[in-house]
């Protein structure tokens, strides 16, 4: 199952909602969880084992997944591989004002996580019920410190309400307080929404996948 972000982009275009974006999609690696989980928002720092809640240590150890903590080169190589390559040979308007990221869960994580420590490369990140559970509290005081400036930066959010969503009310809720506190304003320059209903699922995102375009994408 897809967001069909594709198919979103076509019907916003023809009804003039927003100028057609290039989608760049990158498919995680069998270290997701070292991909995306935001290293530096931990105590430990850069490049050292962060912390992890008991419950994803179990989880991760009965699939047998080894972590290695790589999100900081991850970033590096959106920001020095792929953006300047898609760049050289795409017809791309390649500002920060015309950047954007966006992914849900972890991917929600590693977005939001993108757009505070290169805000001069992205000026806008969408973060699709973000896993919260594995960065509490760690991120709440990463992003009073260095969440971009809301003059020039958009920021949404989303969560559904069921099953794993469920668990996610409390994280956006302070995440959401810290966003006013840092001078954003709701429906201007950052949305947080809640989807009666929605779960964890491709289906709910290629729901919502339109608002966040018409968001990030305004003409």
């Amino acid at each position: 199952k897809t967001w069909e972000i594709a198919e979103a982009i076509e019907k916003l275009a023809e009804e003039g909602s927003i100028p057609p974006p290039i989608v760049v999609g990158i498919y995680n690696t069998p270290n997701r969880y070292g991909d995306y989980l935001p290293t530096q928002i931990f105590p430990e720092g850069k490049n050292k084992r962060p912390s992890m809640p008991l419950k994803m240590r179990l989880m991760l150890a009965i699939r047998g997944i080894t972590v290695t903590w790589s999100s900081d080169a991850y970033l590096d190589f959106l920001v020095t591989k792929v953006k300047p390559f898609i760049d050289q040979n795409y017809r791309t308007n390649p500002g920060r004002d015309t950047t954007g990221i966006l992914g849900s869960s972890m991917g929600g994580l590693i977005s939001l996580y993108s757009i505070c420590q290169f805000p001069e490369t992205f000026g806008k990140a969408a973060c699709f019920s973000t896993h919260w559970p594995v960065v509490i509290p760690h991120m709440f005081d990463y992003m009073q410190q260095t969440l971009p400036d809301p003059r020039t930066h958009k920021i949404y959010f989303d969560r559904g309400t069921e099953k794993l969503d469920g668990t996610y009310a409390a994280g956006q809720s302070a995440a959401d307080t810290i966003m006013e506190q840092q001078g954003y304003i709701q429906d201007k320059n950052w949305i947080s929404k809640v989807f009666q209903g929605h779960y964890h699922s491709e289906e709910y995102w290629a729901q919502r996948v339109a608002g966040a375009l018409k968001f990030m994408f305004p003409l």
